[in-house]
């Protein structure tokens, strides 16, 4: 059997080259016999002249594109042999494929490294100390990266480096994850260690995922801790104490059962209920979920928002606001007795889908290291600011 197909493809753009213009015939033959008659075995072969003309991409990405592209061509050759044989004494039916390829390419289209051997991508993450990372390939199961490695620099507050412009080996990258296998659809996770195979207490402003040869990676989370560079602050300055981005923790909750404490104190507001921390329906009595925060720094508080944002049919009727003021070293005390918590805002009713600002009302504004809010008695808060002054 044989088979010729003509391809007409016209480029046309409205700023910039077109590509070239193609008009190219694509032969095929093919044949399968069953040399013996009496032997289920069928032998086939086929011969094909195709090719493949450059994708969008090949041609108009940016930086990367080349206009002037010639179509991929190839002679493509198979032999190869099927035998069935059926009703055998062990097994209904038994079939052997085997096929044998050949391929010849003329003017392969490839994209070629530029400035680095691998392709990269820039992150900026904020200063932190990184325990460990997750390279997620989910989704991505042919076509994954099989290998990846993560590089790290410190670009300080007042420097003049432009990390989208400046040349990479100039900024002085560290390599803090060395070339590793990755699994096909799966989390992949790395602790990140020294050369001394110690924790890394280097800190870190912006990170370089290397992927290797190329491929698909779903989500690069950085596992750390934030660090905030406390002697750039002026204790006259207000701000967030609770705010993650400054380096408060959520530690110790009683419930999250539909969505975890560490969202209360994210950046910008909630964007729907499951980005917030709630508790599940509780009809006991005089119930209260809790939830304790490590502040940023230890703080005066002047100002609250409680944000009960996209919670409507499921927002508490009420919270409280505690604080105390302790080192770090005693945190394993905060559900002792030992703690003595000092009132910041009485009980206070909520409304659905609000932000409740609280400033006139604070009985005590601290200092203090760390707060415990109230709920009563279930529900969902998206957001919890506290701004204050450093102490």
């Amino acid at each position: 059997m044989g088979n010729v197909l003509h391809t007409v493809i016209n480029e046309k753009v409205t700023n910039g080259k077109p590509g070239r213009n193609l008009h190219r015939f694509s032969e095929g033959i093919s044949a399968s016999v069953q040399p013996l008659k009496n032997i289920p075995l069928r032998v086939r072969a086929f011969y094909k002249h195709i090719f493949r003309a450059p994708t969008f991409n090949d041609l108009y990405y940016t930086n990367v594109g080349n206009t002037k592209l010639r179509p991929e061509f190839a002679d493509q050759y198979n032999v190869g042999f099927t035998y069935e044989k059926q009703s055998t004494s062990l097994f209904n039916k038994i079939s052997v494929t085997a096929d044998a390829y050949y391929n010849e390419i003329n003017d392969k289209i490839l994209a070629l490294p530029r400035l680095n051997l691998f392709q990269w991508s820039v992150q900026n993450v904020g200063k932190v100390k990184i325990k460990g990372v997750d390279i997620d390939t989910n989704h991505f199961h042919g076509n994954h990266p099989p290998h990846a490695s993560i590089d790290a620099c410190y670009i300080g507050p007042n420097s003049n480096i432009d990390i989208e412009k400046v040349d990479p080996i100039a900024i002085g990258w560290k390599e803090i994850l060395p070339k590793s296998p990755l699994k096909a659809g799966s989390q992949n996770f790395y602790e990140i260690k020294d050369q001394k195979g110690e924790e890394d207490k280097n800190i870190y402003t912006h990170l370089r995922l290397n992927i290797y040869p190329d491929g698909g990676v779903a989500r690069l989370k950085v596992y750390g801790e934030v660090f905030k560079d406390w002697n750039h602050v002026d204790q006259e300055e207000i701000i967030d104490l609770a705010a993650a981005v400054n380096g408060a923790r959520s530690i110790l909750c009683n419930d999250m059962f539909f969505s975890h404490m560490d969202n209360l104190i994210m950046p910008g507001r909630g964007i729907n209920m499951g980005d917030g921390w709630e508790t599940k329906r509780n009809r006991t009595p005089n119930n209260r979920d809790w939830v304790i925060v490590r502040l940023a720094h230890q703080g005066m508080i002047e100002k609250i928002l409680i944000d009960t944002c996209h919670f409507k049919g499921n927002y508490p009727d009420s919270c409280t606001l505690e604080g105390c003021n302790i080192s770090l070293k005693d945190e394993s005390k905060l559900q002792t007795s030992e703690t003595k918590w000092i009132s910041i805002l009485p009980q206070t009713k909520l409304g659905a889908d609000n932000e409740h600002y609280f400033e006139n009302g604070i009985a005590n504004k601290g200092p203090f290291t760390y707060v415990r809010l109230s709920i009563f008695p279930d529900g969902g808060i998206s957001r919890m600011r506290l701004w204050g002054r450093i102490m």
